[in-house]
């Protein structure tokens, strides 16, 4: 159901009964592709993860912290478990 505002533009006109019936569709095509998803297989090369922060300028103060914490978090997963 499309109708047009005061400005000529398109809107939709969105009832419960269609929300309702696009998320159980939504939800049938979703239960389906996860029956045909396969197990991950891990790969051999590392994951790469990129991080800009501003280490320079007005917005460094905020970023220098969060890149220290960036770091931190990176360390922490590649140390071994105790």
């Amino acid at each position: 159901k499309l109708s047009r505002n005061y400005r000529g533009e398109i809107m939709t006109n969105l009832t419960r009964r269609t929300l309702v019936k696009g998320g159980t569709a939504l939800a049938t095509a979703s239960a389906s592709a996860s029956a045909l998803a396969r197990p991950a297989i891990p790969q051999a090369a590392s994951i790469r993860i990129g991080w800009l922060a501003a280490l320079t300028g007005p917005s460094s103060a905020p970023a220098i912290g969060v890149n220290r914490g960036v770091i931190n978090a990176a360390e922490a997963t590649m140390r071994p478990a105790a």
